[in-house]
């Protein structure tokens, strides 16, 4: 069941609450109206300079409670690969998605050094490596060195990597 959505456009001092409380599934859809704020309306310190995911209100929801905004096949930007418009998924490399905002990475791991332009434990797009049908996009050491370089200057941000 979802009970609201709170949507804080980065650039914006704005917030829209939405309350849905309906339980929605992959074919479901419900209309709401949202509420306009301003961020200075909603329950912010601004002075404590403490934030989580962006906003201070976040501090107090549990995981389940965030709507993290994600992307598929997230490591495909790291480099061109050779099938690019075949299955590139992501035209920016994974710090450019954590400025962004992307905070949910769905990463397809491989790890291969006989295939055309594998070198060890990479990041991909494709299920038969087998065959080929398979791109490698760049070394997980670097991708997850990255994420942890940005974590370590953004201590209140999460973010979650789902490995596939």
């Amino acid at each position: 069941r979802l009970d609201w959505v709170m949507i804080h456009p980065w650039h914006l001092n704005s917030v829209h609450s939405c309350e849905i409380g309906v339980r929605l599934d992959h074919g479901a859809y419900h209309d709401t109206e949202c509420v306009l704020f301003n961020s200075s309306d909603v329950r912010v310190n601004i002075s404590l300079g403490f934030e989580c995911n962006g906003r201070y209100e976040f501090c107090w929801l549990r995981f389940d409670q965030i709507m993290f905004p994600g992307t598929h096949n997230s490591g495909t930007g790291q480099k061109e690969g050779m099938a690019r418009c075949a299955s590139k998924n992501q035209d920016m490399d994974i710090v450019e998605q954590l400025e962004f905002g992307i905070r949910f990475f769905d990463l397809d791991v491989i790890y291969s050094k006989s295939l055309v332009g594998c070198s060890g434990l990479e990041t991909g797009h494709g299920s038969h490596p087998d065959i080929s049908l398979y791109q490698c996009y760049g070394g997980m050491v670097v991708l997850l060195r990255q994420i942890a370089q940005w974590l370590d200057r953004h201590a209140t941000e999460v973010v979650v990597l789902h490995f596939g």
